[in-house]
């Protein structure tokens, strides 16, 4: 598997190989296939102008997701932004359904990727806090699609994998930085505009990704397997900050 473009056969020897390691890790894969290709998946944040804070909570969650209906995504953020709030309308890979942008789905590096990120946020054992749950998602499909071309792919593959977690490792660093600088300038009344690249409902959203990031790549590290740093993230408590304790002790104890 070294084409970047998938002939049927080896379209379908991915999918068949990917569904089964994704099981091996305990995670439920859903397999994009043509049908679920769309055009976007959208989510809208929205922050307060004077704090990174969520203004939403959508069943526990600082955002709305919108699937692939990107008219009622818009009337939303248009809402929203009625209200005075900073906004931010996020266009993203995939969801947990199994819709898929076609860049990813044509990609076999991104599908494995966002495929086993998707199944991490499907398992039915997840109790944690939202705020582990998605950099958690993150790592497992990062490491686990260097895992996965390690043992099916070609050389091509695998560094391209590695070359994904590298670059998410900077962005992560980068995103960090940022929410620093926002919190310094905010406790000095900085007023920060609506129209800016970097408003704090995308402050918001990236802390989402990223906050937590380091902390479970380093758990990943202790445990030194995917599947059974998914078994921890799964295991841990819905509580926030229970759950980054359990965390830290496993780091703390190697």
């Amino acid at each position: 598997m070294q084409k970047t473009r998938l002939s049927k056969s080896d379209r379908e020897m991915l999918d068949s190989r990917l569904q089964v390691f994704a099981k091996s890790l305990g995670l439920p894969p859903k397999i994009p296939q043509q049908r679920d290709i769309v055009e976007g998946v959208y989510a809208v944040f929205a922050s307060l102008p004077d704090k990174v804070e969520s203004v939403i909570d959508n069943n526990g969650k600082s955002f709305f997701n919108f699937g692939n209906d990107k008219k009622a995504a818009i009337a939303k953020k248009s809402e929203l932004e009625k209200q005075g709030y900073h906004v931010f309308f996020e266009t993203a890979n995939a969801d947990a359904s199994g819709i898929m942008i076609s860049s990813v789905y044509r990609n076999p590096v991104k599908f494995v990727e966002v495929v086993l990120h998707e199944g991490f946020h499907n398992n039915p054992c997840n109790k944690m806090d939202i705020k582990i749950e998605e950099p958690g998602a993150y790592l497992m499909g990062l490491h686990g699609a260097i895992e996965f071309f390690r043992i099916f792919g070609g050389d091509s593959f695998l560094a391209e994998a590695r070359n994904n977690k590298d670059n998410f490792n900077r962005k992560v660093q980068r995103a960090v930085q940022r929410y620093q600088k926002r919190l310094e300038a905010l406790s000095l009344g900085e007023v920060v505009p609506t129209s800016s690249a970097y408003n704090n409902a995308v402050i918001l959203a990236d802390m989402l990704d990223y906050e937590h990031y380091p902390l479970i790549r380093n758990v990943h590290r202790a445990v030194g397997y995917i599947g059974e740093t998914r078994r921890v993230l799964t295991g841990l408590p819905s509580d926030l900050n229970k759950g980054l304790e359990r965390l830290e002790q496993i780091v703390s104890s190697t």
